[in-house]
């Protein structure tokens, strides 16, 4: 199965995101926050990462810097900033 993770803060613009890709029966993860997205990642087999970059708990600067060393540390995911 296919899986995504999504990195907003906005709960509407989650929940948006995941009824578009389950009809498309694509597993959809919802993350508030960097620690969450990190939690996720480390736990769950996920392709694809859309981010914004900024949330309302990170700062620009901490998520371009965790955005930024994302293929570092996980190089199979792609990753989709908005």
């Amino acid at each position: 199965m296919f899986t995504l993770a999504v990195l907003d803060s906005d709960a509407f613009c989650c929940k948006g995101i995941a009824d578009y890709f389950e009809a498309r029966d694509i597993r959809t993860f919802c993350c508030p926050d960097m620690t969450e997205l990190e939690f996720t990642l480390e736990i769950h087999s996920v392709q694809v990462v859309i981010a914004e970059l900024a949330t309302s708990k990170d700062t620009f600067f901490r998520c371009v810097k965790f955005l930024t060393q994302l293929n570092l540390r996980w190089p199979h995911i792609r990753l989709i900033i908005f």
